[in-house]
C-alpha cells in the first residue's frame, strides 16, 4: 500500500508541473513573449545602428537587406568619402579601364612594352585586371558605407610595393624590357598614396 500510494503522489506531481510548464508556454505564446522574431533589431551599437540578432553567415542578399537595414542605406556623396576610400575607388578605376583596354585591343601591349605576346594571354592579363580593379571597387564602397577594409588596404600597399620591385628586378636582369619601369613607378605611385591616406586620416595634422 505504502509503495502504490508514493508512486501516485510522485505521479501527481509530475502531472502538475508539466501542466504548470504547458500553460506557461501557451500563455507566453498567445501575448508574443518569448517568441524570437529573427528579424527584431538587437542592441543599439555605438554607431547608432541596431543590428540583427542572429548570424548572417550563408545568408541571402535579400535576408540580409531585411535583417541589417544598414545594407539597403545608399553611399553618402563622394566629397565626404574617406581618403583611402577615395584612393581605392581611383585605383580600382584605373585598373578596371586599362583592363577593359586591353582585352578589347590587345595590340597596345607590344607597343606599350616593346614585347611580343600572343593576344589571348594579353586578355587573360587584362582580364585579371579587371578582376582587381573591382575588389578595389567594392573596398572603397563598403569603407564609404563605414565598414573600412583596412586589412585589405594594407595587402594591396605592401603587395603592389612587392610588385614594383620584382618589376624593377626583371628590367635590371635584362629578362623584360625597360618599358616595365613605368607599370612598376605607376603602382609604386599608388601604393604610396594609399599608404599615406592609411597613416593620416582625414583632419590629421601633417607632420
Amino acid at each position: 500500500m505504502g509503495p502504490s500510494i508514493a508512486l501516485g503522489w510522485h505521479d501527481q506531481c509530475a502531472l502538475g508541473v508539466w501542466g504548470l510548464h504547458r500553460h506557461q508556454h501557451r500563455s507566453a505564446r498567445a501575448s508574443g513573449v518569448g517568441r524570437h522574431d529573427p528579424l527584431a533589431p538587437g542592441p543599439r551599437q555605438p554607431d547608432g545602428v541596431s543590428r540583427g540578432r542572429i548570424s548572417m553567415a550563408g545568408q541571402s542578399p535579400t535576408y540580409m537587406s531585411a535583417a541589417l537595414p544598414e545594407y539597403r542605406a545608399k553611399l553618402p556623396a563622394f566629397s565626404v568619402w574617406p581618403g583611402r576610400a577615395k584612393v581605392a575607388l581611383q585605383t580600382g578605376a584605373y585598373i578596371g579601364l586599362a583592363g577593359l583596354l586591353l582585352f578589347a585591343k590587345p595590340g597596345l601591349f607590344p607597343i606599350i612594352f616593346e614585347t611580343e605576346v600572343a593576344r589571348g594571354y594579353v586578355r587573360v592579363g587584362a582580364t585579371l585586371a579587371v578582376l582587381f580593379g573591382a575588389y578595389y571597387l567594392g573596398a572603397a564602397c563598403d569603407d564609404a558605407a563605414g565598414r573600412p577594409p583596412l586589412f585589405m588596404y594594407a595587402a594591396t600597399v605592401a603587395g603592389r610595393g612587392l610588385l614594383s620591385v620584382a618589376f624593377c628586378w626583371l628590367v635590371w636582369s635584362g629578362q623584360c624590357a625597360v618599358p616595365l619601369l613605368w607599370l612598376a613607378g605607376l603602382n609604386a605611385l599608388s601604393a604610396a598614396r594609399l599608404l599615406r591616406a592609411l597613416i593620416r586620416p582625414d583632419g590629421a595634422p601633417a607632420g
